[in-house]
């Protein structure tokens, strides 16, 4: 009688543990007594966690890169020179504070540059007719896309300005109102230089 109720107990025990292995898809032990008192006691390990669940939590962490930094430059039509600026980027993700490297990418309007460290560099295409064809103070905007490598976007406005129309050598920039006269004087000389 005592043996068949001991042998009872034990296969109660086994179901248990199996119910628990089942839903809690537990590490294997290595001896029906260490499954029985591990599974009872602290679940073979596990503690009763799903894997599943904590990965899922893992990945649900995950937060996008914040950027921040020069996003903003401005050049005159005719100039030749580049313009630069630094970004800056932080990451609760370890690694992950850093851009994606761009080497001379052509824009709009000019060509491109960024390093991983966010440090830029900016130059206008002069042979685009749309800047060749800016008036004074008329402007153009270059809107460039830069990404850090968790792919968090950010973007770089440069505002292109008209240049200053060069005046040539001994002639004088007259403005003339709307609706206004004016009277020019002009001498005319024949080919032996009388006037």
């Amino acid at each position: 009688m005592y043996n068949k109720l001991v042998s009872s107990y034990l296969i109660n025990l086994l179901l248990t543990a199996e119910l628990l292995m089942s839903k809690y898809t537990l590490k294997p032990c290595n001896t029906v007594t260490a499954i029985l008192l591990s599974c009872l006691v602290t679940g073979c390990g596990s503690s009763g966690s799903d894997p599943t669940v904590q990965n899922n939590e893992a990945i649900s962490s995950q937060t996008p890169a914040t950027i921040g930094g020069n996003t903003l430059g401005e050049v005159i039509s005719d100039s030749n020179d580049a313009i630069t600026g630094s970004l800056t980027i932080t990451d609760q993700q370890s690694g992950e504070a850093a851009f994606v490297a761009q080497e001379n990418s052509a824009t709009s309007y000019g060509f491109f540059s960024l390093n991983a460290g966010g440090d830029w560099s900016y130059t206008l295409d002069d042979l685009n007719a749309s800047i060749t064809s800016l008036s004074e103070g008329e402007t153009l905007q270059d809107t460039i896309t830069v990404n850090s490598v968790d792919s968090t976007s950010a973007q770089i406005i440069i505002t292109i300005v008209g240049a200053p129309i060069a005046q040539a050598d001994g002639f004088e920039k007259i403005s003339i109102r709307p609706n206004s006269f004016f009277k020019l004087k002009a001498n005319f000389f024949s080919s032996d230089g009388r006037s």
